[in-house]
């Protein structure tokens, strides 16, 4: 059984939106098969919503914290929390993807990622192995020996802050139909992830 969400007030020292015009009717029930628990979904965070279901999907994403070379495969990111072992993972624009064989929380100021094959380059002239730098996402994949398609395309952004608990909370998501964000204020992504976004939802690239 997957967890169930606890609504939390987290607050945010920055804001993530310029402008907020309207909001979903209702709220979403968080879906948190594949989500460690207690994790902190702060706003900002990307999902993909079902307006029939009431449901949203988390896009998980994770920010390499130092630079991995070729053949590595104990990567450091900032924060692990939104995976679990099992998780496919890729950095879109390094390689193939690869499972997650095991997390470790280091109780400072990352995570590690340990994955069963290192990333390997499909571009010409050859398959080669990459290297990751700082800054570079990991996303989860549906495909672990390709470039790998992103799980889940967001079509909405949260606007308050959410943890995954054990105690049930329904609909209590709030999330975003017309309005602007930051783009650096939202969760670490790539183009991949808010290419989907409906044209209600504005990036700003301002700040």
């Amino acid at each position: 059984m997957g967890l169930q969400p606890i609504k939390d007030t987290i607050a945010n020292a920055i804001p993530v939106f310029a402008k907020i015009f309207e909001l979903f009717t209702g709220g979403f029930s968080l879906v948190t098969t594949d989500l460690r628990s207690d994790v902190i979904l702060p706003a900002g965070s990307l999902f993909r919503v079902n307006e029939v279901t009431r449901q949203a999907i988390p896009v998980k994403t994770a920010k390499m914290y130092g630079s991995a070379a070729p053949g590595q495969t104990v990567l450091r990111v900032e924060s692990a929390n939104w995976f679990v072992v099992g998780n496919r993972i890729v950095n879109p624009t390094s390689g193939t993807g690869s499972f997650i064989t095991a997390i470790e929380a280091t109780g400072g100021d990352y995570d590690t990622i340990t994955i069963g094959t290192a990333f390997v380059s499909t571009v010409s002239p050859g398959k080669k192995l990459v290297s990751l730098a700082t800054g570079d996402v990991l996303v989860h994949s549906l495909i672990a020996g390709s470039a790998g398609t992103i799980a889940t395309a967001a079509n909405s952004i949260s606007v308050k802050g959410l943890k995954a608990g054990s105690t049930s909370l329904s609909e209590g998501l709030t999330m975003l139909r017309r309005g602007t964000a930051y783009k650096n204020r939202l969760q670490p992504h790539l183009a991949g992830h808010i290419a989907k976004l409906p044209a209600t939802i504005q990036i700003s690239q301002s700040y």
